[in-house]
């Protein structure tokens, strides 16, 4: 199993998932050989076993517990296999195969979560639409929903702040129609509007507040527009980079709009 399936996991760099991964299985100060070691053991490779791959497939049309990147997908693939379980109630023998799988399957569960627990404050986030389906095409409704996916996710531990940054590059910042005034470009509104509202959890309170902030290279001129979505704690900006000047004032600009509110 080549390298990337196995770390890329959700909002972590390649780097960062296999020192994370060494680090969980009891090694925090592994070299390269070790990492590369780790990824041939009998852990990394659970994944590949029929039954896992079997539910995997059914669930997300993905061939390995490795290629799922969320949570909650683990916990769906978990929570089949414990109906599976259920099911081989009267054949020992088979429950006991299916039980050794759980077991893989929350080992993977605790790393993915080990992962997510890492202080990680910049990273692209994947995002699920807050809709659940319902009728009788269920599953299918479930599965035609696309996963949003931000360009910058940042997150302060320290302060519980969190911004989610969406870059854009166009010829015309503002558009305008029939010759009436410019006007910020609708669809990139309800984008990273989308995402605030979205990436709200109610188990993470920061999320409530989280900003978003749409950035595009400066064309006739610079602008910072702020806005407060509806009654909610989300403020949504509006902002522009002078790309054409030197690189030092460029770090200040970008600095100056993740430093926004």
């Amino acid at each position: 199993m080549a390298t990337k399936d196995i770390y890329k996991l959700k909002g972590k760099t390649s780097e960062q998932v296999q020192i994370a991964y060494v680090a969980f299985m009891g090694d925090k100060d592994a070299t390269t050989k070790q990492i590369k070691d780790a990824e041939n053991s009998n852990y990394a490779k659970i994944g590949t076993r029929q039954i896992v791959s079997d539910i995997v497939q059914k669930l997300y049309s993905k061939d390995c517990i490795f290629d799922l990147r969320a949570s909650e997908s683990v916990q769906n693939v978990s929570d089949e296999l414990s109906t599976m379980i259920e099911d081989a109630a009267n054949n020992p023998k088979e429950q006991k195969e299916l039980k050794n799988v759980r077991s893989y399957i929350n080992k993977y569960k605790e790393f993915l979560t080990y992962c997510e627990q890492l202080a990680d404050m910049v990273h692209r986030e994947y995002i699920h639409f807050q809709l659940t389906p319902f009728g009788m095409m269920f599953k299918r409704a479930g599965e035609v929903l696309p996963v949003m996916e931000t360009d910058v996710s940042l997150y302060n531990p320290q302060t519980g702040e969190k911004k989610i940054l969406d870059a854009k590059y166009y010829k015309e910042t503002l558009v305008s129609k029939y010759g009436a005034k410019e006007k910020v470009r609708r669809e990139h509104l309800s984008q990273i509007i989308s995402y605030v509202m979205n990436q709200e959890d109610s188990g993470n309170p920061h999320t409530f507040g989280t900003s978003g902030t749409l950035v595009y290279p400066t064309i006739d001129e610079d602008f910072n527009f702020s806005y407060r979505y509806k009654n909610t704690n989300h403020m949504i900006h509006v902002t522009t980079v002078n790309l054409n000047q030197d690189w030092e004032k460029i770090e200040t600009r970008i600095k100056e709009i993740v430093g926004k509110r």
